[in-house]
């Protein structure tokens, strides 16, 4: 009998704990700060000030449909701090390099700045599919 118990408690507990990964996975929490690239829209890029440059915030990511989620950073300062950083781009790289974009790493993929979930700020993007499949 204690053998039974001690399998469905360790079952109840890898199950929980899958469902838990899962809901994390869902709700990522990344690094509150993230490094700025300058990017021209023929998605040619150059690090803000060779990669000095690092902002605070939080990455977020926004749900596009059931599937399909955007990932952006919320940056500490709103419009006014994403608008200045854009400016910098353009007085370092010229005015082709006109979007501002957040990095956690040199290999992120392409992301965007964001006040809110409303209010994104364009740039080159990439977006994120998730499905799962069931049998075999």
């Amino acid at each position: 009998m204690l053998f039974k118990k001690n399998l469905k408690q360790k079952f109840v507990s890898k199950l929980f704990m899958l469902t838990f990964s899962f809901f994390l996975y869902q709700h990522k929490a990344y690094a509150d700060e993230a490094f700025v690239y300058c990017a021209h829209n023929k998605n040619y890029w150059h690090w803000l000030s060779n990669k000095s440059v690092k902002v605070t915030g939080e990455w977020r990511n926004k749900k596009l449909d059931p599937i399909t989620s955007l990932r952006y950073f919320k940056i500490d300062g709103g419009y006014n701090a994403i608008k200045s950083l854009q400016n910098q781009c353009k007085n370092e790289f010229g005015q082709s390099y006109k979007y501002a974009q957040p990095a956690d790493n040199f290999f992120s993929g392409w992301h965007l700045f964001g006040i809110n979930d409303d209010n994104v700020i364009g740039g080159i993007y990439e977006v994120q599919k998730y499905s799962l499949r069931f049998g075999k």
